[in-house]
């Protein structure tokens, strides 16, 4: 099947896709990352959806960057009406696996047990991947501060607060 596409994630078992938006289009629009589920479980529908969001984003942020300034609520809309003949599709009565659910549920588990583990590894070395860095500086800036802003010890601090903890230790808070 080959690697798997750049911005096609899973939460659970359901697929979805997340975007970066363009540094250049991020004021105007208020947000730095756009997501939204593509409604699959099967993961060759999914790359397939993957594949036609990526296209429908760039188009997207193309027009953005062709028009007047454009904001969240037009990405919002615009997204609704692509996105949302997806969930249409699976908007019946379902008929779950046994054996798969099982596994989806069991793979569930597993990815949040390790992702906890990793965040409980990042908080006792005080050091945060991009992930909780990105979440942390949104947490901020939905503040109205500038993380750039903030002196290192309140960097620190938003990141663990964002890593699920508000002890930061203090061997690397100096």
């Amino acid at each position: 099947m080959g690697r798997r596409p750049r911005h096609l994630t899973r939460r659970a078992a359901v697929y979805g896709v997340r975007f970066r938006i363009p540094a250049d289009l991020t004021n105007g629009l208020g947000m730095k990352e756009f997501s939204r589920s593509l409604h699959a479980k099967d993961a060759q529908e999914a790359r397939q959806r993957c594949l036609a969001a990526t296209r429908w984003f760039g188009d997207t942020m193309a027009r953005f960057r062709s028009s007047p300034p454009l904001s969240r609520t037009e990405l919002e809309s615009a997204a609704v009406e692509f996105f949302d003949r997806w969930a249409k599709d699976l908007d019946q009565p379902r008929e779950f696996d046994l054996e798969r659910h099982d596994e989806d549920v069991r793979f569930s588990i597993e990815s949040s047990r390790d992702r906890l583990r990793q965040l409980d590894q990042q908080l006792a070395a005080n050091v945060f991947d991009a992930q909780v860095s990105l979440r942390a500086r949104n947490i901020v800036e939905e503040a109205g501060s500038d993380f750039d802003n903030l002196g290192a010890h309140d960097q620190l601090f938003a990141q663990a607060v964002r890593a699920g903890r508000t002890r930061v230790h203090a061997s690397s808070a100096a």
